[in-house]
């Protein structure tokens, strides 16, 4: 019986391919947790926070006969509670969606590609959420990758 991929286990996949190179981040102390709920009170966040979340897939049929391909993404939201003023922690927060981005195109999944990555936009278009930086001094970016896997 082959392996048949599922969502929750992709995310686990990324959890565990960006915790092993934790140390190497330009943040390295930081939360990193499997959720499906992101949100945090900002008051409470005295450190970067990596929130993976398993967003619901998409399924296409490939031939006649029962090969699919799945499209499996998760959600990856950084977050951290800042001076909107402070730019140089910000630099790095940005630094650090950068080098997260790039482990999770770099994850290695049995029988998957990664095939994308989407950033999340705010309603001014921008990745980064303005408007929560200005209201909740809360930096906050958000991006959706997406992996390819073709299942018989």
């Amino acid at each position: 019986m082959s392996w048949t991929p599922t969502i929750i286990a992709v995310r686990k996949y990324v959890y565990d391919a960006i915790v092993r190179q934790q140390n190497a981040l330009v943040i390295p102390d930081l939360d990193i947790v499997e959720t499906y709920y992101p949100k945090t009170k900002v008051q409470e966040m005295v450190k970067p926070k990596i929130s993976l979340v398993s967003m619901q897939w998409s399924e296409d049929k490939l031939t006649r006969s029962n090969a699919r391909e799945l499209e499996l993404p998760v959600q990856v939201a950084i977050q951290q509670h800042v001076n909107p003023t402070d730019t140089p922690t910000i630099d790095l927060l940005i630094c650090l969606v950068e080098q997260v981005n790039k482990i999770c195109a770099e994850v290695c999944i049995p029988d998957m590609t990664w095939l994308r990555t989407e950033p999340l936009s705010d309603p001014n278009n921008t990745p980064f959420s303005f408007l929560e930086l200005h209201e909740q001094h809360l930096f906050q970016a958000t991006f959706t990758v997406y992996y390819k896997a073709a299942v018989c």
